[in-house]
């Protein structure tokens, strides 16, 4: 148990960033009416303190290197710790929502969809970037509850029957299981673009200077455009990056074409 003030000062002038990214998820469950009220204004409040993009940046790179440390994986069917797996979206969407909820409260909430479409309406993610996420984000959730329901251990399709693949198959509306997991694949290669994307991927870069980064997904090959301080501001299909990518805003994507 804590004060509320206690709470709020901690917050303020103590807290790191991975406890804000995590308060980004949090919500009141029960007490008195005005406490609630209270709480979740405290909340809000420390969700929408101005803050470096280029730090917090750093921070969720960091935190995300020492998950894949401790727990990474190539496994595609490990949904939650693979590259473009939900820790890669949710990261996307808490990081987002730190950097701009200063000038954009309204983008705030603890459902990682609805704030990935709020970004989008807000513009601070191109509504193809936000499309990639929140088709991978669909398909993971919808996954993850049939394995969760059929089995206590990480799917594996070498021990799992056929009727349980031919379920997963027709939950991800895809015609065969081969072709469920070559979707998945996409999907965890395009989810995880957007979030290098996003957060970057932790190389220094010379202040305004580009460095291409090509990637692959569906739909063919991509470049994105790395400045400041080493986020990631644009994708776009070819060769041919914006004309001006040093007029971007720190942390907002664009994907051209």
């Amino acid at each position: 148990a804590t004060q509320l003030s206690g709470f709020m000062d901690y917050q303020v002038t103590q807290a790191w960033t991975w406890e804000h990214m995590a308060l980004t998820r949090a919500r009141v469950i029960s007490g008195p009416p005005g406490l609630r009220k209270a709480i979740e204004a405290a909340i809000r409040d420390t969700l929408c303190l101005k803050r470096d993009a280029n730090e917090v940046a750093a921070s969720v790179r960091d935190m995300r290197a020492r998950i894949v440390k401790e727990k990474g994986t190539d496994n595609i069917w490990d949904l939650k710790q693979v590259a473009g797996g939900l820790v890669d979206i949710e990261f996307t969407a808490q990081y987002l929502q730190l950097i701009h909820a200063h000038a954009n409260p309204e983008i705030l909430d603890q459902n990682t969809a609805r704030a990935l479409a709020k970004l989008r309406e807000a513009g601070l993610i191109e509504r193809e970037a936000a499309a990639r996420l929140l088709h991978a984000l669909e398909l993971i959730n919808n996954l993850t509850q049939i394995m969760r329901l059929c089995s206590d251990e990480t799917f594996s399709p070498e021990k799992s029957p056929n009727g349980l693949k031919a379920l997963l198959a027709r939950v991800g509306n895809a015609p065969s299981f081969d072709v469920l997991e070559a979707n998945l694949q996409d999907a965890l290669a395009e989810s995880h673009a957007v979030y290098k994307a996003v957060v970057g991927d932790g190389q220094a870069v010379p202040p305004d200077e580009q460095a291409a980064l090509h990637l692959s997904g569906q739909g063919g090959e991509h470049t994105a455009v790395q400045v400041h301080g080493g986020l990631v501001h644009a994708l776009t299909p070819g060769v041919g990056p914006v004309d001006h990518p040093e007029q971007l805003d720190a942390g907002r994507v664009v994907l051209c074409g």
